[in-house]
């Protein structure tokens, strides 16, 4: 889990306190202190965050709609036009207009044949730098759109689940947790927003802001995110 402050975007698993408290309790906390869960109470030092007392949110897809055309050409219109790199130090426009492995792998990942989704998760997992590392915000990505576009993504779950199960991670914690919540569906805030916007009439004014709060995550896991959901709906939308 995530314990920060409301100022951060809501993650799957987060717990999420006002700026006084957090860094109050985060000056009490030192390296080796012990944590205590259960009961919907974390433990640790002197003090506890009780869960029932805060209010709720959910991680989870919950839109029914199909996507929008015309919000779609806004999104990928804004995303032609970004500059910031992934943490394969490409562009998305590089990634996605160029022939290249990274694009090869999300077919291989987009295909219905089984062989060919295994060798596009092992190309993926635990590729590149990072704290959730850039191939795997790829695949986060890749099943972001899959749930958007409604298309069958059982075997590729599959994969990563037996993957993640492994004895030795194949990637770092923090992807492993995500992944795991990619499989069942649950996304940060801003990756659901913007999935919200793409199945609505919206401006570019808001596509725009929906993009940005996505690629804004973390260092390149936005971005990296985005080049793995621009990258599948492309693959799809040019079939």
């Amino acid at each position: 889990m995530v314990v920060t402050t409301t100022d951060y975007p809501f993650l799957p698993n987060g717990i999420y306190l006002n700026r006084n408290d957090f860094f109050n309790i985060r000056a009490t906390i030192k390296m080796g202190d012990s944590l205590l869960w259960g009961k919907e109470r974390l433990s640790f030092s002197d003090h506890h965050l009780i869960l029932t007392h805060g209010e709720t949110y959910t991680s989870e897809i919950e839109h029914s709609g199909e996507w929008m055309e015309s919000a779609m050409e806004y999104f990928t219109f804004y995303c032609k036009k970004l500059k910031k790199e992934t943490g394969f130090q490409r562009s998305l426009t590089e990634l996605i207009e160029v022939e290249n492995p990274f694009m090869h792998a999300i077919s291989m990942l987009s295909s219905e044949q089984i062989e060919e989704q295994r060798r596009g998760v092992a190309f993926f997992l635990g590729r590149g730098p990072g704290l959730t590392t850039t191939g795997d915000d790829m695949l986060l990505g890749h099943l972001a759109a899959m749930t958007l576009l409604k298309k069958n993504s059982k075997n590729v779950k599959l994969l990563l689940h037996e993957e993640l199960r492994a004895t030795t991670s194949p990637t770092t914690d923090v992807s492993l947790h995500y992944l795991k919540c990619g499989i069942v569906g649950r996304f940060s805030r801003p990756v659901k927003d913007l999935m919200q916007l793409l199945v609505e009439e919206c401006s570019q004014e808001q596509m725009k802001l929906g993009v940005e709060a996505v690629i804004n995550f973390g260092h390149t896991s936005g971005i990296d995110l985005l080049a793995g959901f621009l990258g599948t709906v492309a693959y799809f939308r040019g079939k």
